[in-house]
């Protein structure tokens, strides 16, 4: 799980940094798909961003 405030146009960076970051560590995804929450309505927020919570089921070699 990653927990990332961002704007609207960074989440697929922020997926991405994810991956890296399982991979460069030892980590794979499992079948199970990956999903995301965000916590927020982002017109809200005073700059305009989602704080959202990326979910990976993995495993470790």
């Amino acid at each position: 799980m990653g927990r990332f405030e961002i704007i609207l146009q960074d989440f697929a960076i922020s997926w991405t940094a994810i991956y890296e970051w399982m991979n460069a560590n030892g980590y794979h995804s499992t079948e199970q798909r990956p999903f995301e929450i965000i916590y927020n309505n982002y017109k809200e927020h005073p700059e305009q961003k989602c704080i959202v919570d990326f979910f990976i089921p993995v495993h470790k070699n």
